[in-house]
């Protein structure tokens, strides 16, 4: 009884005594009993627990994507707002010049200093002397 309700829980909801106990193959008097021993005043009670509880879990899902699809939207208005604050020329100038460079130097302090060394990485990757 127990790992059937277990396995199917979301489908027990569903499903009335009588067919439950057709499936176990127990008779009304054995649900009865286990619905007792573990608390309930009958099968309608655990039904009732039981869809409640789904109901939750679903709800806290819901919960859950609309706070990643929150997260998504803070993070595209972010990245379109530094898009257009974006120069091109500015940009190929700073290429052009890190090209021509025989070293750079760069200087961060707090999370400038974590974007600092992290371009320094970059650069020693393809070859060009930096330091921070």
């Amino acid at each position: 009884m127990a790992d059937y309700i277990l396995v199917r829980d979301s489908e027990i909801v569903y499903e009335t005594s009588s067919e439950i106990v057709s499936k176990v193959k127990v008779g009304e008097g054995t649900l009865n009993r286990f619905c007792k021993k573990i608390g309930y005043s009958g099968f309608q009670e655990l039904k009732l627990k039981m869809t409640k509880d789904i109901l939750e879990l679903e709800s806290q899902k819901m919960s859950s994507d609309t706070f990643i699809d929150e997260i998504k939207n803070n993070y595209l208005s972010i990245v379109e707002s530094t898009r257009k604050l974006i120069d091109g020329r500015q940009i190929e100038l700073a290429i052009k010049l890190i090209r021509e460079a025989n070293q750079i130097l760069m200087i961060g302090v707090g999370s400038s200093g974590n974007a600092a060394r992290e371009f320094e990485s970059s650069l020693l990757r393809i070859g060009i002397i930096s330091k921070t």
